[in-house]
């Protein structure tokens, strides 16, 4: 459903949903920005986790309490460490972690023996927002997603990385590993163990074919005829080039192992391997850079998912009549109708707007796919008033997405409804970049006419500055209300 919108690797979407919520999701690591580095950003303070909500946007926080804690995390070593919210006192959950360049993905490898890849769908200094499997409301498991803010307390590592000091060739410390490991297709050529004797017929699983993408982090490994061994996953190298680290998503496994060499030329690491005799024993592999014609296509192609937090739900409604992602339904005391935002909430309640293109500056974007974008009314007026033209009002505020809000960022959403039912009259224009309300459009009345009446909104988005957050989602309400006119 995401149009991709290009600026160097990164993606801006824009789309509306809940009490209609209207929701511009950048999705890339460098959207009006020079520079962002997810690993730096989640490093850059303490967290604390304080709301957990589930698909639906209700609080279930009590429920995932174990989801609520302190942490630390390290950028400069790529570590971790979880604590209790109330004491401080460490968890004992701790190890390496690390965000994928695009930053979808945040990958634990934990000490105590479990591996976990979690959605990210908010990443910036004032909030990190992850998804997850937990527990609904309702009690069944399903997507939840765990809130955590900035926490100014002092966490402190109960442990420290291991120190790396062995190296067999030149390790390049003033590029991005990441970058280094993607610049080429490699191949395994030898293995040796610590002596310096090519132990590689021992070692054979070792000694095939890798891909790194740089982008997205994935990575693959191939045999060497170019069929993937089904090992991929995600990886980065941290801790000053001397790590690899990775997690299979493929055949369920992760290692974080000692580069002892990382250029153009050759990368090398260091790991458990066998000797002759079966027996196990510290080898380095070796690894240059392929040259033949194979072509290495990933088969690890992720859904290019388009991940939006659900609005929240407050005590009031709750149990209110916004129950779906995209539907409110409006009924005035005097006169009953019904206005949605499309007959298919679920899909159809979305909008896509074109490329935005960062070097020409635009101030608005239109919608890729003209007339998606509708509104429409169930006339079933009766009683008092019944022939009043009834007016439809809309308004937008900032939505549950804190310092991302449409309003607060200068973004904001023009409408040029049309209609060809004669019993609709919309406004030419209807700009909506304050918190006012504004009228869209009046219904009049026919007698006997209660059939579904649509008017297509023909939105476009207002784009009012181009230094907007580099990642997640940037949100707003748009509400609308139907009365008679007085």
């Amino acid at each position: 459903m995401a149009n991709h919108v290009k600026f160097k690797d990164s993606y801006v979407y824009v789309l509306f949903t809940v009490l209609f919520t209207l929701l511009a999701v950048t999705n890339g690591s460098k959207v009006f920005a020079s520079e962002f580095e997810p690993n730096q950003v989640l490093g850059s303070t303490n967290w604390e986790g304080t709301f957990v909500y589930d698909a639906q946007g209700n609080d279930v926080t009590s429920q995932n309490s174990n989801f609520i804690g302190r942490a630390k995390y390290d950028a400069s070593t790529n570590r971790y460490e979880f604590f209790d919210k109330q004491t401080n006192v460490s968890r004992g959950d701790k190890g390496v972690f690390f965000v994928t360049p695009d930053g979808k993905k945040r990958i634990l490898l934990s000490e105590l023996g479990y591996r976990a890849v979690v959605d990210m769908v908010r990443l910036d200094k004032d909030m990190f927002t992850y998804r997850r499997e937990g527990v609904q409301k309702d009690g069944s498991n399903g997507f939840v997603f765990v809130e955590h803010v900035p926490y100014s307390g002092e966490l402190t590592f109960t442990s420290q990385p291991p120190v790396r000091s062995k190296e067999t060739g030149t390790i390049i410390k003033d590029q991005p590993g990441i970058d280094i490991l993607s610049s080429t297709f490699w191949q395994g050529t030898k293995a040796l163990d610590e002596n310096g004797n090519d132990v590689s017929e021992y070692n054979r699983g070792y000694l095939g074919l890798a891909r790194y993408d740089n982008k997205s982090g994935r990575y693959e490994f191939f045999d060497t005829e170019g069929k993937s061994r089904g090992d991929f996953g995600y990886y980065d190298v941290i801790l000053d080039n001397k790590e690899r680290t990775h997690i299979s998503v493929g055949s369920n496994y992760a290692a974080t192992l000692e580069l002892t060499e990382l250029n153009s030329g050759r990368f090398t690491y260091a790991r458990n391997g066998k000797d002759a005799t079966g027996q196990d024993i510290t080898i380095t592999v070796e690894h240059e850079p392929y040259t033949g014609a194979l072509p290495l296509d990933f088969t690890f192609n992720p859904a290019n998912e388009l991940i939006v937090m659900p609005p929240v739900k407050t005590e009031e409604d709750a149990e209110g009549s916004a129950k779906s992602n995209a539907i409110v339904e409006v009924e005035n005391l005097t006169t009953a109708g019904t206005v949605k935002f499309s007959e298919n909430a679920a899909t159809e309640a979305s909008i896509i707007f074109e490329k935005l293109n960062t070097k020409d500056n635009p101030s608005t974007l239109n919608e890729q796919e003209a007339g998606k974008a509708s509104i429409s009314v169930l006339d079933t007026r009766k009683g008092t008033g019944e022939k009043d033209d009834w007016t439809v009002k809309t308004k937008l505020t900032d939505g549950p997405f804190g310092n991302k809000g449409f309003l607060l960022n200068k973004l904001g959403v023009s409408l040029e409804p049309s209609t060809q039912d004669s019993t609709l009259t919309p406004n030419a224009k209807v700009t909506m970049n304050d918190s006012e309300e504004h009228q869209a459009f009046t219904i009049g009345y026919q007698e006997g006419n209660n059939e579904r009446k649509t008017l297509t909104l023909n939105p476009q988005l207002i784009i009012g500055q181009s230094s907007l957050l580099q990642s997640g989602v940037y949100g707003a309400n748009i509400t609308w209300t139907l009365t008679p006119k007085v």
